[in-house]
């Protein structure tokens, strides 16, 4: 392996070349593009809702895109899923600090729900549910089991009266 002084050598070049980046940056030479959304990042296809209180909200159509939107949200983003339904996994995005209002969850799982029953959406109405919801760093996908099954704790449970 490398000894410690070529270590040194490869970090200290690293970190003149940070520097230079920094100062493009500052002067101008360098433009500084904003991240695309994580769902376009992760390569998956679900869907998109922007809610009324400004945050992205995230619904996978399927265990493959419930698992890539999972690995693309921040650990401390809200998953919400249906108790007792396999299904539709929704990631709220917010900021670290940000306080959600039950409103702004309540409007987010109609949207999840919307998905999750599809075309039997109306024959759902009136129906309540359970909905979970806890922060993406304590849901885990269980290895081995099949694809989108997940564990998670920490959660606060909602039961939603959906209203197709």
């Amino acid at each position: 392996g490398k000894s410690n002084l070529e270590k040194l050598k490869s970090a200290e070049f690293r970190r003149q070349e940070i520097l230079q980046e920094i100062s493009a940056i500052e002067s101008g030479a360098i433009e500084v593009r904003k991240e695309p959304s994580g769902l376009k990042k992760s390569g998956a296809k679900g869907r998109t809702l922007t809610l009324s209180s400004g945050h992205d909200f995230y619904v996978g159509r399927n265990a493959e895109e419930n698992l890539k939107i999972l690995r693309s949200a921040k650990a401390w983003d809200y998953w919400l899923h249906l108790r007792d339904y396999p299904g539709s996994h929704g990631i709220l995005r917010r900021k670290k600090q940000d306080v959600i209002p039950d409103k702004v969850l309540f409007e987010a799982l109609q949207f999840l729900m919307r998905h999750q029953f599809g075309a039997k959406a109306k024959t759902r109405s009136g129906d309540r549910f359970d909905c979970v919801i806890t922060e993406v760093r304590f849901v885990k996908p269980i290895k081995g089991d099949r694809l989108g099954r997940v564990s998670y704790q920490g959660e606060r449970t909602l039961r939603v009266e959906f209203k197709s």
